[in-house]
Parts: C-alpha cells; structure tokens; sequence
C-alpha cells in the first residue's frame, strides 16, 4: 500500500490497534482499569456481533476520514469475512471505495496479482481525488 504511494491511517486486526488504541487509566483502581483497558477495547471479528463491527468500522471512518477501504482477508480466517457484506453497504452509503482481497495466503509473494490491484485501486482514488497522490 505504501509503496504504491498511499498512506495507511487506521487498521482492524486481531494483532494491530486493538493492542494500543486505548491507554490503561491510571487513575483508579489499577487492577479494574487493566480488566477493563482489555475487556473494553476494539472488538475483534472472532468475538463481535455483525453491527458492532461495522459501527467500529464507522467509527474509524469518521476518525481518520480514509479516501478508501482495503479489506484484506486471509486465507482460512473467515470471521472478517461475515462482516463485510454489511461493512460494504456502509462504505457505499458514505461513498468511500473500497477494494476486497480475498483468500490471501500468510505468503504474500504467493498473492498471484496483489500489487498490481493495490496499485490500480490506489491509482483509481488518486485519479477521483484530481491527481494528489503521496510522493
């Protein structure tokens, strides 16, 4: 993604965000603010309701206001893949592309064709943005 000269502004991975969105209060009960720093923090798509999903979606949308979404599922990891029917419909209500990749391999130089369709999306939002690609 960066290296076709986009930048990416948020992230919903089990092993990303989720680990630091949000500091441990320390204010009060040390104990109590670490249960609830994790119980608390980001859904993730193994343990959440569809419409909780999609609202975290939004609201990292409404956050770092993306030109565009990739959504990038893994090979074997199918709970993303529940929520992206719905995750869809609200990028095309807020008119925010987005670009799928499915069943992509823990090899990513086994992706037969990834770069180049990064590429091409991100091309594609340059070009509706008039042509103010990062360089």
């Amino acid at each position: 993604v960066e290296r076709a000269g986009a930048v990416i502004v948020a992230e919903d991975h089990d092993m990303g965000n989720r680990y630091f969105d949000k500091n441990v209060e320390t204010d009060s009960d040390l104990l109590h603010s670490i249960v609830n720093r994790y119980m608390l923090r980001m859904f993730s798509p193994k343990k959440a309701f569809v419409s909780q999903r999609v609202a975290a979606l939004k609201e990292q949308i409404e956050r770092t206001k993306p030109d565009g979404v990739i959504f990038f599922m893994r090979q074997y990891d199918d709970p993303s893949s529940w929520d992206y029917p719905e995750q869809a419909k609200m990028l095309k209500e807020l008119n925010i592309p987005s670009l799928l990749l499915v069943r992509q391999p823990h090899d990513l130089s086994k992706s037969d064709g990834l770069k180049e369709k990064v590429e091409a999306f991100i091309s594609a939002l340059d070009q509706e943005k008039g042509g103010c690609k990062n360089e």
